[in-house]
């Protein structure tokens, strides 16, 4: 894999407000969307829900509730030909594996110890990323999920809680995490390859670069690679929803 270029940036690229939805009975910790535009909230209120556009607004039409106590930290969204599943990543860092048909988890993976506070979904490669106050990462294989017994890969090198995570799609096997060890990791399977200094809180991905976002900063750092992904932003009890100019 050719070396990583990064550069820092403080210029805004364009959005602005477009509504603001009224989701959750305590904080939105967490948010993905589908190919479809729907919109999917994870709450402190121990809840997972669906969010799609009506007339012009925005009404659930789907949730999931959690068993008391087990807040949502993290949500992401895999679809393929034989259908969707959502991932919900849960404080007692257990994960609840929701698909089409069912309002009951599928599995519930319980390999991390503490609260799973990121997951990432690679769709072309299928797999999907964990990350826990644990300190460590699993790398999860999406359609063997359910079987009997699957092989799961475990990253472990952060020294506190991983709190962002990305997979290099065009290249099978890189990811990124990012921890309040104020590091970020390059990983090439369970090994690592390169380690950068800051604190990372969300990887944004967008065509041919990575935005890292440091919220405690007034810039993001980029890391040039090649895919694409959507930007939402959550806070509070409410979901806004932004629209590039």
């Amino acid at each position: 894999m050719s070396d990583v270029e990064m550069s820092d940036t403080t210029e805004g690229e364009g959005f602005r407000l477009s509504r603001v939805i009224d989701a959750h009975k305590s904080d939105v910790k967490c948010l993905a969307s589908t190919s479809a535009g729907v919109i999917i909230s994870g709450g402190r209120d121990e809840t997972v829900k669906f969010w799609s556009k009506r007339g012009g607004e925005f009404s659930e039409t789907l949730a999931f509730p959690q068993p008391k106590g087990l807040a949502v930290n993290s949500v992401a969204y895999y679809e393929s030909p034989e259908g969707w599943r959502v991932f919900a990543g849960r404080k007692d860092g257990s994960i609840a594996v929701y698909g089409s048909g069912s309002s009951e988890p599928l599995s519930v993976l319980t390999q991390h110890s503490s609260n799973v506070c990121c997951l990432y979904v690679d769709e072309k490669n299928h797999i999907l990323l964990s990350g826990s106050w644990d300190n460590n990462i699993i790398i999860w294989p999406i359609r063997e999920i359910g079987s009997p017994e699957f092989p799961v890969l475990l990253l472990n090198g952060h020294k506190l809680s991983v709190w962002a995570l990305c997979a290099i799609e065009s290249n099978p096997g890189y990811y990124l995490s990012g921890s309040a060890d104020k590091t970020v990791k390059l990983w090439h399977n369970d090994n690592e390859v390169r380690t950068y200094t800051g604190l990372v809180f969300v990887f944004l991905a967008l065509t041919d670069k990575i935005y890292v976002n440091n919220c405690r900063t007034n810039f993001c750092r980029i890391f040039f690679f090649s895919f694409l992904s959507v930007i939402i932003s959550c806070c509070r009890k409410t979901v806004p929803v932004f629209l590039a100019r």
